[in-house]
C-alpha cells in the first residue's frame, strides 16, 4: 500500500543512558506543605495513593522545575496556584521549590559534575528563581543543559493520560501533534511559522509601500508638466502685473473726472424737484377735505343700503316662517289620527289575549286535577313491586344456599370415600419432611440478616455516591455552559479588538503622516517653507514672525474649500508685527537667496467692508452665507488682515445664487461658492475642477485634531477591549480547569457507583435466592401442618361422618327441588308487575308535557298585556303633548303676520333716504377727480425730476463701484493699494494697445489652465521621495523572495525527518504492539501520502483472534493499550534516561495491565520508570514503591517501602 511507511528497525538506535535521576526533593509544591524526599533507583518506582491524595502532583512538580511556564498544563489557573494556599490547620506557604538530583558519573550531561542538581522556587510575589548545584542561573541555561538529552517538558521524560488521549482522538490536529513531536520537527515547524508571520509583515510592508510609490508615481507626471507650466506662468504673469498697473492708473484718473461732473448735474435737478413737490403738498391738503366729506356720504349712504338689506331679509324669513307654521300644523294633525289607529288597534289585541288566557287556565286547571291521580295511582304500584321484589330476593338466597349445601355435602362424601386409605401413610411422610425444614430455616435466617445488614450499609454508601455525582453533573453542566459563553464572547470581543486594532493603526499611520506634512510645511512654496523652517531653529529669527496665515485663522470645515479659493496664494502669506519685522525677513531671503515671499504687518494694513447697501443685499438673497471675513476665527490683532483680505468677498451656496447676487451689486465685489468658484469684482469668473490634494493648508490642523481625538478613542475602545478580553481569557482558564476537575471527578464517581451498583446487584441476588428458600421452606411446612391436621381429623371421624353425610345429601335434593318451583312462579308474576308499572310511566310523562305547553301560553300571554298596557300609556301622552302643539303653533303663526307687514312700512321709507345720499355723494367724487388729476401731473414732474438725479446717483455709484473694482482687482491680482501703484506708474506709459496685450497675456495665461506655482519645489521633493523608496521597496522583495526560499527549506526538512522518522516509529511500533498484545499486528498509515505534512494519520492493529481493523473500531481497553504501545515506540525512537508514567494503564482491564506491567519491566532496563498509578499489576514490577496520603486534610505526606526482594502480595 502507497499510504504505508515502514523501515527496517535496527539495535543502533538504542543506546544504554547512565543518565538517571536519583532523587526528587518538594516543599511547598500544591499539597506539599511539608519537605517531601524522594529516591530513586534504575529500576521502576511506582507512586501510588488514593484518588485526591495527590500523588499526580509529583508529576507536575518534575514538568514545573524542568521548565514549564503554563500554569494550565500544571492544573492551575495562574502561576502562584501551585504553592502551597494552606488549610484550616495550616497558613498559606510564602514560596515553593523543587529539585531534582541527577547521577552524571558518565559526564552525560556538559557539566562537569557526578552530581547535578536543579532547582527551581518560586515566590507569591510572582518572582522565580532557577539554580544548577545552588548556583543562580537562567531558564535558558537549564533548557541547553538537557539539551539532546531527550530531558525536558516537552518531551517523553514525562507521559500523562492527556497524550493517550491526543493519540485516541479523532482530531487530527491533536493525533498528529504527537507524531509531530515525536519526529522532532516542532522546531522547524516554530521557525517555519516565525518566518511566515515575517513575510507576512513584509507584504503588508510592500503593499504600503505599493500604494505610497504607486500614488507617488502617479503625481510626478502631472507634477512635472505643472512644473514647467508654473515657470512660463510666472513669466507672463510679470510682464501681465506691469500692464495692468498702469492701465488702471489710467482708468483710475478718468474715473475720478466723471465723479466731479456727475455731482454738480445732481445739485441743479435737486432745485427743480423740491419746488413740484411743495405745490403737490398744497392741493393734496384740500383732496384730503373733499375726501373726508365723501366719506361721511358714503358711510351714511352704506348704512341705508344695509338697512333696506335687513329688511328685506327679515320680511322674507318672517314670510317663510308662517308657511312654516302652517305646513307643521298639518303634520301635527296627521300625527294626531295615526296615534288614534294604533291605541285601537292595542285594545283590540289586548281583548283577544285575555280571552286566549281564560280557556287555558281552565284547561290547565283540568289536566291538573287528572295528572295527580295518575301520580298517586303509579306511587302505590311502585311499592308493591318494591315489596315483590324484595321477597323474591329473599328466596333467590335461599334457593342459592340450598344448592351449595347439597354440593359440599356430595364433594364432603366424595373426600372421604378417596382418601381413607392413604391418610394414613401420608402422616408418617409429613412427620420426618417438618423436621428437615425446621432446621434448614433456621441457617437461612442467620444467612438473611448478615445479606440484609450489608444491603443496608452498600445502599447508604450508593445514595450519598449518587447524590454527589448528581451534584458533580450539575456542576460539569454549569461550568460546560459557563466555558461555552466565555469562548464566545472572547471570539466577540476578538473581533472587536481587532477591528478597533485595525482602525486605530490606519489613524496613527494617517496622524502621522499629517504631523510629518505640517512638520515639513508640506505644501508651502519653497520660499515660505525654507523661511519657516530656519525660524524653527533660529529664536531671533522667529521674533519677526506672527505666523503663516494659513496657521493663524480657524475656518469652519464646509467653508474651508471656498476660503482656499477666496484666499488663493495668499494663505501662504506671512504675517508680521510691522513693517520692520518684514523688511527684516525680506533681506533675509534676499541675502540667504531663499527666493520671495508675501508679507503682512499687522501695523500697516487696514480692513476693507462691505458698503451698506451691499450688506443690505445680502440679507434678501437666501443662497448667500455672510461675508468671508465673519465666518472664520482668528485672534483680534488679525482683524484688519482678515478683513483687508476678504472683507469684500461673500460666500454663496452655488454658482446660481452667486451670479443673481452679482448681477443685483453690478459686480462691485468678489464671491466665492462653497465649492471654490470666483466671481471677481468687474464681472470675471474662475472655476473648475483642481487636483485632490491629501490635505489642505487650512483642513490640515483640524484634520490633525479630529484624527488625534479618533485615536485617542480606538485607544480607549482597544484597551478597554483587551482589558475584557485579559479578563475573560482568564476566566476561561478557571472554567476550563474546572471543567477537568469536575470531569475527573465525575469520572471517578462513575467508577465506584459502577463498583457499588455491582455489588449491589450480588447481594440482592443473594437475598433474593435466600428469600426465595426460606418462603419455599415455609410453606412447605405450613402445607404439610395442614394436610397432618386434616388427615387426624379425618382419621378419627372418618366412619361416623360418612353416613350423615349420604342422608344430608338426599334431604337436600328435595328441599331444593321444591324451593325452586316457588321461586319460578313468583318471578313471572314479578315481570307482569313492572311492564304495567312502565306503561302508566309513559301516559304521566304525555300529561305533564300537555300541563307544560299550557302554563307558557299564560306566561306568554301575560308579558304581551304588559306591553300593550305600556303602549296605550305612551300613545296616551303623544296625543295630548300634540293637541297643546298645534294650539302654539297657530298663535305663532298670526303673530309673525303682523310684524312682516311692519317690517314693509319701514323698506319704503328706507329706499326715498338712499337715493338722496346717492346724488350728494356723485357730486363730491367729482370735485376729488379734479384735485387728483392736478396733483399727479405735479408729482409725475417731480418724479421725472428724481429720476434723472437717480440715473446720476447711479451714474455716480458705477463709477465708485468700478474704481472700488479696479483696487480690489488690482490688490486680489497683485496685492497693490493705490499707493503702492503709483510706485510702479510709468511716465511714458502708452494706452494704446495696452488694452489688446492684456487680453492677450491672459488668453496665454488661461490657455494653461489651472496653474500650481508650489508644483516646481513639490516635483523636486516628490521626486526625491520617490527614488528613496523605490530603493526600500527593492530591499523588502529581496527580503521577500528569501524568506520564502527558508519557508520553502524548512518545509523540505520537515517532511523529509517527519517521513524518516515516521517510518521508524512505524517499525517500533509493529514491535511494541505485538509485545503488549502477545501476538497480532499493528501498523501506522498517512491517509495522503503526497501531503506529509497535511495528511492525517491512521491507526490499524489486529489484536490475535481478530480481524485488521481501524483503532476507533476496537475496545476501550484495546484501543488504550496501543496507544500506549505507540509511546513506547516513541520512547524507543527518542531514549531518555528516566520517564514519568502519570496513570496511563488506568483504562486497561486485568489481562493487559499485566501485559502493561511486564513489558514496563523489559524497558525499565534501559530507561528509569517512575510510575503514578493505582493499579496491583502494575506495583508488583516495582522496584520501589511510594505512597503518597492525606492524613491531614488538603496536605500530602509521602511513605517509601522497598521491594528489591519481595513482591506485593
Amino acid at each position: 500500500m502507497d499510504n504505508i511507511i515502514n523501515a527496517p528497525v535496527t539495535a543502533a538506535l538504542w543506546r544504554q543512558i547512565s543518565l538517571f535521576l536519583k532523587s526528587l526533593d518538594i516543599y511547598g509544591f500544591k499539597s506539599f506543605a511539608d519537605k517531601a524526599e524522594l529516591r530513586f533507583t534504575k529500576g521502576i518506582t511506582a507512586i501510588v495513593g488514593p484518588n485526591g491524595s495527590g500523588k499526580s502532583n509529583v508529576g507536575d512538580a518534575v514538568r514545573w522545575v524542568l521548565g514549564e511556564q503554563s500554569a494550565k498544563q500544571l492544573r492551575g489557573g495562574r502561576m502562584e496556584d501551585i504553592i502551597f494556599g494552606g488549610t484550616q490547620a495550616r497558613k498559606k506557604l510564602s514560596f515553593c521549590e523543587v529539585t531534582l538530583l541527577f547521577d552524571n558519573a558518565d559526564r552525560e550531561l556538559p557539566i562537569d559534575y557526578s552530581e547535578v542538581a536543579i532547582t527551581r522556587r518560586l515566590y507569591r510575589s510572582g518572582e522565580s528563581e532557577y539554580y544548577i548545584n545552588k548556583n543562580a542561573c537562567r531558564l535558558k541555561d537549564v533548557i541547553e543543559l538537557f539539551l539532546d538529552t531527550g530531558i525536558g517538558k516537552e518531551g517523553y521524560s514525562i507521559i500523562g493520560q492527556g497524550k493517550i488521549d491526543n493519540i485516541l482522538s479523532n482530531k487530527t490536529e491533536e493525533r498528529r501533534a504527537v507524531f509531530e513531536e515525536a519526529a522532532g520537527i516542532m522546531k522547524y515547524k516554530t521557525k517555519k511559522l516565525e518566518a511566515e508571520r515575517r513575510l507576512e509583515r513584509t507584504c503588508d510592508n510592500l503593499t504600503r509601500l505599493g500604494d505610497i510609490l504607486g500614488e507617488l508615481d502617479g503625481r510626478l507626471g502631472p507634477l512635472k508638466e505643472q512644473s514647467d507650466k508654473a515657470q512660463q506662468y510666472l513669466l507672463l504673469r510679470e510682464k501681465l502685473r506691469e500692464l495692468e498697473v498702469n492701465f488702471y492708473l489710467y482708468q483710475h484718473g478718468i474715473s475720478a473726472r466723471k465723479k466731479e461732473e456727475i455731482r454738480a448735474g445732481m445739485q441743479s435737478i435737486a432745485g427743480e424737484q423740491e419746488e413740484k413737490t411743495r405745490l403737490a403738498q398744497e392741493l393734496n391738503g384740500e383732496l384730503t377735505i373733499n375726501e373726508n366729506q365723501l366719506a361721511q356720504i358714503e358711510t351714511e349712504l352704506e348704512q341705508a343700503r344695509a338697512s333696506i338689506l335687513s329688511l328685506t331679509a327679515a320680511i322674507e324669513k318672517e314670510s317663510g316662517e308662517c308657511l312654516l307654521f302652517n305646513e307643521r300644523a298639518e303634520n301635527v294633525i296627521k300625527d294626531s289620527q295615526r296615534l288614534e289607529r294604533e291605541r285601537a288597534n292595542a285594545l283590540e289585541s289586548e281583548n283577544t289575549i285575555k280571552q286566549a288566557m281564560l280557556g287555558d287556565d281552565q284547561a290547565s286547571q283540568a289536566l291538573k286535577e287528572q295528572l295527580d291521580a295518575q301520580k298517586s295511582e303509579l306511587e302505590r304500584e311502585e311499592n308493591a313491586l318494591k315489596e315483590f321484589s324484595s321477597l323474591l330476593n329473599a328466596q333467590s338466597e335461599e334457593l342459592e344456599a340450598e344448592k351449595n349445601k347439597l354440593l359440599s355435602s356430595l364433594n364432603s362424601l366424595s373426600d372421604v370415600k378417596s382418601n381413607i386409605s392413604r391418610y394414613e401413610t401420608m402422616r408418617q411422610n409429613i412427620f420426618q419432611r417438618n423436621q428437615r425444614a425446621e432446621a434448614r430455616l433456621k441457617e437461612l435466617e442467620a444467612e438473611r440478616a448478615s445479606i440484609q445488614e450489608a444491603i443496608d450499609t452498600q445502599s447508604q454508601a450508593s445514595s450519598s455516591l449518587s447524590e454527589h455525582k448528581k451534584q458533580l453533573e450539575e456542576l460539569r453542566d454549569q461550568s460546560a455552559e459557563r466555558a461555552r459563553e466565555l469562548a464566545s464572547s472572547i471570539n466577540k470581543g476578538q473581533a472587536e479588538y481587532n477591528q478597533s486594532a485595525s482602525k486605530l493603526q490606519t489613524a496613527h499611520s494617517r496622524l502621522n503622516m499629517l504631523n510629518e506634512m505640517k512638520n515639513d510645511y508640506e505644501g508651502y512654496q519653497q520660499s515660505v517653507k525654507q523661511l519657516l523652517k530656519r525660524c524653527d531653529s533660529q529664536p531671533q529669527l522667529k521674533a519677526h514672525i506672527s505666523g503663516v496665515l494659513a496657521q493663524l485663522i480657524s475656518v469652519p470645515k464646509e467653508y474651508e474649500r471656498a476660503i482656499e479659493a477666496a484666499l488663493g496664494g495668499a494663505l501662504q502669506n506671512i504675517v508680521t508685527p510691522s513693517e520692520e519685522d518684514a523688511k527684516a525677513l525680506i533681506d533675509y531671503l534676499r541675502a540667504n537667496s531663499l527666493g520671495r515671499a508675501t508679507f503682512l504687518p499687522v501695523s500697516a494694513i487696514r480692513g476693507k467692508t462691505l458698503t451698506p447697501q451691499e450688506q443690505n443685499s445680502l440679507k434678501d438673497c437666501p443662497g448667500c452665507r455672510g461675508a468671508a471675513s465673519q465666518l472664520i476665527k482668528c485672534p483680534e490683532e488679525y482683524k484688519e488682515i482678515i478683513s483687508n483680505l476678504l472683507g469684500r468677498t461673500v460666500i454663496c451656496e452655488n454658482m446660481d445664487w452667486a451670479i443673481n447676487l452679482a448681477r443685483r451689486n453690478r459686480h462691485s465685489f468678489r464671491l466665492v461658492t462653497l465649492s471654490g468658484d470666483i466671481l471677481n469684482a468687474g464681472g470675471s469668473m474662475t472655476g473648475g475642477s483642481s487636483q485632490s490634494q491629501l490635505t489642505s493648508l487650512l483642513g490640515r490642523t483640524r484634520e490633525i485634531e479630529e484624527t488625534a481625538q479618533a485615536a485617542e478613542k480606538l485607544k480607549a475602545d482597544c484597551l478597554k477591549a483587551s482589558a475584557r478580553l485579559d479578563q475573560l481569557r482568564i476566566e476561561q482558564k478557571k472554567a476550563e480547569q474546572s471543567l477537568n476537575d469536575l470531569n475527573q471527578q465525575l469520572h471517578q464517581a462513575e467508577i465506584l457507583l459502577a463498583r457499588d451498583s455491582e455489588r449491589m446487584n450480588q447481594l440482592s441476588a443473594d437475598m433474593k435466592q435466600n428469600r426465595a428458600a426460606a418462603d419455599e421452606l415455609n410453606l412447605e411446612g405450613e402445607q404439610l401442618q395442614e394436610t397432618l391436621s386434616e388427615l387426624e381429623k379425618n382419621i378419627a371421624h372418618i366412619n361416623s361422618m360418612q353416613g350423615g353425610l349420604e342422608q344430608d345429601s338426599a334431604q337436600a335434593q328435595q328441599n331444593l327441588a321444591a324451593r325452586q318451583a316457588e321461586y319460578n312462579s313468583r318471578l313471572i308474576e314479578r315481570d307482569h308487575l313492572s311492564e304495567a308499572l312502565t306503561a302508566k310511566k309513559i301516559r304521566l310523562a304525555g300529561l305533564e308535557k300537555e300541563m307544560d305547553s299550557f302554563q307558557l301560553g299564560i306566561s306568554r300571554g301575560q308579558n304581551e298585556l304588559k306591553r300593550i298596557e305600556a303602549l296605550k300609556a305612551r300613545l296616551d301622552e303623544q296625543l295630548k303633548a300634540g293637541a297643546l302643539q298645534l294650539e302654539e303653533i297657530n298663535n305663532q303663526s298670526v303673530q309673525a303676520g303682523r310684524e312682516v307687514e311692519q317690517k314693509k312700512i319701514a323698506l319704503e321709507r328706507e329706499n326715498e333716504r338712499s337715493a338722496s345720499l346717492e346724488q350728494a355723494r356723485s357730486a363730491a367724487a367729482e370735485t376729488a377727480r379734479e384735485l387728483q388729476r392736478k396733483i399727479k401731473d405735479l408729482e409725475q414732474d417731480a418724479l421725472i425730476a428724481a429720476e434723472r438725479r437717480h440715473k446720476l446717483e447711479l451714474s455716480l455709484q458705477k463709477t465708485d463701484s468700478d474704481i472700488a473694482v479696479m483696487e480690489q482687482r488690482i490688490w486680489d491680482e497683485y496685492e497693490l493699494t493705490y499707493a503702492g501703484a503709483e510706485e510702479l506708474r510709468q511716465e511714458n506709459f502708452k494706452v494704446t494697445g495696452a488694452q489688446s496685450e492684456i487680453s492677450r497675456l491672459r488668453r496665454a495665461i488661461n490657455e494653461l489652465g489651472n496653474v500650481n506655482v508650489n508644483a516646481i519645489e513639490e516635483y523636486i521633493s516628490s521626486k526625491e521621495r520617490f527614488e528613496s523608496l523605490s530603493v526600500q521597496n527593492e530591499d523588502l522583495r529581496k527580503a521577500e523572495r528569501d524568506l520564502r526560499r527558508i519557508i520553502e527549506d524548512v518545509t523540505k526538512k520537515m517532511e523529509v525527518q517527519f517521513r524518516e522518522q515516521f517510518a521508524v516509529i512505524n517499525g517500533y511500533f509493529g514491535e511494541t504492539f505485538k509485545e503488549l498484545f502477545g501476538g497480532g499486528r499493528a501498523e501506522l498509515r498517512l491517509e495522503d501520502s503526497q501531503d506529509v505534512l497535511g495528511s492525517g494519520i491512521e491507526i490499524v492493529a489486529q489484536p490475535p483472534g481478530k480481524a485488521l481493523q481501524l483503532l476507533s473500531l476496537l475496545s476501550g481497553g484495546e484501543r488504550a493499550l496501543t496507544a500506549i504501545a505507540i509511546l513506547f515506540a516513541m520512547l524507543k525512537l527518542k531514549p531518555t534516561p528516566f520517564c514519568i508514567l502519570d496513570e496511563i494503564e488506568a483504562a486497561l482491564d486485568e489481562a493487559n495491565v499485566y501485559n502493561f506491567a511486564a513489558y514496563l519491566r523489559q524497558f525499565a532496563e534501559k530507561t528509569q520508570f517512575i510510575v503514578i498509578t493505582h493499579r496491583k499489576p502494575t506495583m508488583e514490577e516495582a522496584d520501589a514503591l511510594y505512597g503518597v496520603a492525606m492524613e491531614e486534610k488538603g496536605v500530602s505526606k509521602m511513605v517509601s517501602v522497598q521491594l528489591k526482594e519481595s513482591k506485593i502480595s
